[in-house]
């Protein structure tokens, strides 16, 4: 996996350690408590924490795809810089799942494929697409996958598996607080939004729909508990019927 390959420029290194600095927490140390773990076990949290590699990584593919459209509509620039934030933390957010996975065992033979991840909505004008991944992958995506990483997060033990967790859940929740105000302030620069902005809401609720229902399905219990990677049907958050 080319996340966690070594640099082979020192000039270039300079910019991977100026990324790790932006986390809220010192990650250099994520070895999990692996005395008296099963294989069971240790495979299902490191294929769990490599599933969620590629979140991150569409996550930072998206928002590159909305910094394009925001450069091109010439938008405000604490828009601009909040966006390029919030690539960089979602490349950081890649790594470091890349490299927890890599700690329950050798990745020799775990392919993640991170080919094909960009904006797959409608085709729209650059304000259009611009505010539709604001509200959809920030405000809605951002802010429903918080109640679910909290769940995740209740249930682990395992200290390190905790940190990685705080640290993604701090980041997701600027995240989502830092799309409700992009939302805001592209509406107020562009008032011609209004009336697409009012038609998104069939498709939000569909949105919301979708991810609980992901996130539902997904909870089906099993190993890997202490680690962050499975919860009971029971705890995840409720679906939405309709």
């Amino acid at each position: 996996m080319r996340l966690l390959a070594p640099s082979s420029s020192s000039t270039l290194e300079r910019f991977v350690r100026e990324l790790e600095a932006q986390s809220s927490e010192p990650l250099d140390d994520l070895r999990p408590v692996l005395e008296g773990v099963s294989d069971e076990e240790r495979y299902a949290a490191k294929m769990g924490w490599a599933c969620r590699v590629v979140d991150e990584y569409r996550s930072a593919a998206r928002f590159t795809v909305l910094l394009g459209d925001l450069l091109e509509i010439e938008a405000p620039y604490e828009v601009l810089a909040a966006t390029q934030r919030l690539i960089g933390d979602e490349l950081r957010h890649a790594r470091l799942c890349a490299r927890f996975a890599a700690s329950f065992g050798s990745m020799d033979g775990v392919r993640v494929e991170l080919d094909d991840l960009g904006w797959k909505g409608p085709v729209r004008p650059p304000r259009e697409r611009a505010l539709e991944i604001v509200v959809r992958e920030l405000v809605i995506g951002e802010g429903e996958s918080l109640a679910c990483m909290r769940a995740y997060l209740r249930a682990s033990t395992d200290p390190a598996a905790l940190l990685v967790q705080e640290t993604l859940l701090a980041d997701e929740a600027r995240h989502f607080a830092t799309g409700q105000h992009m939302e805001a302030v592209l509406l107020a620069t562009y008032p011609e939004l209004s009336p697409f902005h009012d038609g998104l809401e069939p498709t939000l609720m569909d949105d919301v729909r979708l991810i609980r229902g992901a996130h539902r399905a997904g909870a089906r219990g099993g190993p890997g508990r202490a680690f962050g990677v499975s919860i009971e049907l029971r705890e995840a958050p409720p679906a939405i019927e309709g």
